[in-house]
């Protein structure tokens, strides 16, 4: 049988993973997380994000954390610093995304979900196509911009950070809702 690192594909190993738990109170959450610990190098990071986030019934009482491969260890080690715990009202939790305007952007934002999540790529590819399709469309694409380095981003000029900063909000959108998290209302 293969270990775990042998099943883990390689680019999986430099990906961050979302870790859930819950309980019917933070006692028994608490021996929860502490008992994924124990067997915490049985399985592939991936496969525990999965399981954890879409297999398991959610209570009353949860946790999550993000932790990478290379940081896994100390995420369960250290539960306090590597979890963080939540308490919520029975019943469906009442969500709302609040967007700024212009001017809290900067350079390389949404880079790393271009790079993670190719769900918010579908969504930044989509958005490029529909402005390809413009008769007067920009030369550039939004995807380009965002992953432009740092110190040579266009991202401060205005004719691109607002239609950038809308495409990645709009992403933002798709992909938690494609994570089955939908707002309540939208409000920027």
């Amino acid at each position: 049988m293969l270990g775990v690192e042998n099943r883990t594909r390689t680019a999986h190993r430099k990906w961050p993973f979302l870790l859930t738990s819950s309980a019917h109170d933070k006692m028994s959450l608490r021996a929860s997380i502490e008992e994924h610990a124990r067997v915490v190098d049985r399985y592939a990071l991936l496969d525990l994000s999965y399981t954890l986030g879409y297999r398991r019934m959610a209570h009353v009482s949860k946790a999550f954390a993000v932790s990478m491969h290379r940081s896994i260890h100390e995420t369960f080690v250290q539960v306090e610093s590597g979890f963080s715990f939540v308490e919520r009202k029975r019943g469906p939790p009442t969500v709302g995304f609040v967007f700024t305007g212009r001017g809290f952007q900067w350079p390389h934002m949404g880079a790393e979900l271009i790079e993670y999540s190719y769900r918010f790529l579908d969504s930044i590819r989509a958005l490029d196509r529909a402005l390809d399709e413009l008769h007067d469309g920009p030369d550039w694409s939004i995807e380009d911009v965002l992953l432009e380095q740092k110190d040579s981003s266009s991202f401060h000029k205005a004719e691109y950070s607002h239609p950038l900063c809308i495409a990645v909000q709009i992403a933002l959108v798709n992909l938690l809702a494609d994570w089955g998290i939908r707002p309540a209302v939208i409000v920027g």
